[in-house]
Parts: structure tokens; C-alpha cells; sequence
């Protein structure tokens, strides 16, 4: 276990989560679906890894096996099995090792923060439609934030892999705790759609060159931009 501290300065600023949370359960399939993992023997208590509000509470993510990485939302839960949307363990086959980790989410990760300022600051997600999402701080929200748009109170899951914009009136800092993640992510890649993709590491020891980025973009039409904590 452990921490990051991270600083942004006035203005908009990109940042992501090196750190995940522990592991709710590990071990390894008894069979998979397209749609489920299932294991005869765990012990899960039913709803447990359940949508809270709306949103993905937890995730599986695949830890051997050709599709180590790849990280999935959990849709329901029984005892014995964990349900996906239909399609999203397609690609995986046999019975992989896996772990069940919660998600981080922006209210989680910002929970305490004194540095940002209500009804100024905000924070931007990409999502896989191509919609995005915006929240606006409101400390006195359970969630600490607002639906930019409707002004209800809101929420919203960041990916492991996935960065986010923090626009802010002032410069500040805000921390994120958890553990270094053992294995390899996937993180998907939109056809047509803005993608940001996190560098975080907490060792700061990766580049755009060494994640793998160039073996899925195509030459002369495929761009990245960066966005850094100091604003450029």
C-alpha cells in the first residue's frame, strides 16, 4: 500500500491513478462465458460486487493467459459467478487466473481535497460512446461533485489506464492511495473518438514509447497530444 501525491497548477491539467485498489478476491476460473467467470468454490457474498448508483462498483481483471490485463466491469454476482455484459470475456478462453478489484472513482479519489475550489473546478472523462463527462466540485455533495450539466449530484469510474483533464481556477495538490497492480493492463482503444490514456506509473518509469502505444495507431493519420500537471 501506498500513495501518490500529485500537483496541478491553474488551468487545465492531465493526470491519472498509478495506483489501484487491493484486491477483493484472487484466484482462478472454473469456467468462462462471454459474459461470466465462475468459480465453484468462492466464497462471494451475492450483490456484493453489484452497480451502486448507477455505476460499476467493481471490476474483474484477466492475470494470465493471452488476455492477461484486460479489465472488464462487473454486472451482477452470485456466489459462484461473476457476470460482465454479454461479449466483454469473448476473447478470453480456458480458466484464467483473475482478480476482483473496486473501482476508483472520482469521488473517492478527491474525497478530502481542500485545493479545489466549488462550482469552479472540473474534471473531464472520456467514455467508450464518445460522449464525455464533466463534473463541477461541490464539497458539500456526498460525492463531492455535481453533473455539470443537470447540477445533480454525480459520480464517475476512472479506468485503470484512463487519464482525466482537472480544470482548476488555482494551483493545488490532491493525493491518491492504494497499491502498485502486479500485472499488465489492456486499455482499449476507440476507433474515431478521443482517447486519454494515463502515464502514470508510480515508479514514473514509463513513456509513450515503451506502453505499447505505436503497435495499435496507423501511420500518417493516428496523433497523440499530451497534457501534463504543468499545464502544457
Amino acid at each position: 500500500m501506498g500513495y501518490e501525491k500529485k500537483s496541478f497548477v491553474a488551468g487545465t491539467t492531465g493526470h491519472g491513478v498509478g495506483l489501484v485498489q487491493s484486491a477483493k478476491y484472487s484466484g482462478q476460473a472454473t469456467s468462462t462465458t462471454s459474459g461470466s467467470i465462475v468459480v465453484s468454490s468462492a466464497p462471494f457474498t451475492a450483490a456484493a460486487f453489484a452497480p451502486v448508483g448507477g455505476l460499476p462498483s467493481h471490476y474483474i481483471q484477466i492475470t494470465s493467459g493471452a488476455q492477461t490485463g484486460l479489465v472488464v466491469d462487473i454486472t451482477s454476482n452470485t456466489g459462484t459467478t461473476l457476470s460482465v455484459h454479454s461479449g466483454d470475456l469473448a476473447s478470453v478462453t480456458g480458466t484464467p487466473t483473475f482478480v476482483v478489484r473496486p473501482h476508483v472513482k472520482v469521488s473517492s479519489l478527491f474525497n478530502g481535497n481542500t485545493d479545489l475550489g466549488d462550482y469552479s473546478d472540473t474534471v473531464t472523462l472520456y467514455n467508450a460512446d464518445g460522449s464525455s463527462t464533466t463534473l463541477l466540485r461541490d464539497s458539500g455533495q456526498t460525492t463531492g461533485w455535481l453533473d455539470s450539466t443537470t447540477f445533480a449530484a454525480a459520480d464517475a469510474v476512472i479506468y485503470p489506464g484512463q487519464a482525466f483533464l482537472l480544470s482548476t481556477s488555482s494551483s493545488g495538490t490532491f493525493t491518491a492511495t492504494g497499491t502498485v497492480n502486479p500485472s499488465q493492463t489492456i486499455v482499449p482503444i476507440y476507433s474515431g473518438l478521443v482517447n486519454l490514456i494515463s502515464l502514470s506509473n508510480p515508479s514514473n518509469g514509463k513513456n509513450i514509447q515503451q506502453i505499447g502505444l505505436g503497435t495499435n495507431l496507423s501511420d500518417y493519420a493516428d496523433t497523440v497530444g499530451t497534457f501534463s500537471s504543468d499545464g502544457q
